[in-house]
């Protein structure tokens, strides 16, 4: 992650203080970064989920929806923290995917329903964010 080495280089940052957030699709990638690089302390993850595609009859699809799929690398960011935000009106993303995605992580772990921005992030969201970013820094005190 070209991000996550930027960051590194900086004086101002804790290299070992570095989350990743996004909403939708970005929170999609992030679960997947975090989980392919351990330098990531944590994921804040907003209206996301696993595509919960059934199997095809060609492997080669198969192969490629698993590798772009976050419930394939979910279970691999324990013992860093994640916090998932969902709205229960979400029309993009089922509360139910977003639920088997967060079942899919180990601890430490934390599913957050709010309700009020529907799909993605909206400013009604901000001190349940602030929940999510308090739990993510105490649980990653633990974790590192």
């Amino acid at each position: 992650v070209l991000a996550v080495d930027l960051l590194r280089a900086h004086q101002a940052v804790n290299s070992t203080r570095i989350f990743l957030a996004g909403e939708s699709m970005g929170a999609r990638t992030a679960l997947i970064a975090a989980a392919l690089d351990e330098r990531i302390a944590g994921v804040l993850a907003i209206s996301a989920a696993g595509f919960n595609i059934p199997s095809a009859p060609e492997q080669q699809v198969n192969d490629y929806i698993h590798s772009i799929d976050p419930d394939t690398y979910i279970s691999r960011i324990s013992p860093r923290p994640i916090a998932l935000i969902h709205d229960p009106s979400d029309n993009v993303v089922p509360l139910a995917d977003a639920q088997r995605t967060f079942d899919k992580a180990s601890d430490p772990k934390q599913f957050i329903v709010h309700k009020g921005c529907k799909h993605g992030y909206c400013p009604a969201m901000n001190s349940t964010l602030l929940e999510a970013l308090r739990f993510l820094e105490t649980k990653s005190n633990k974790a590192l």
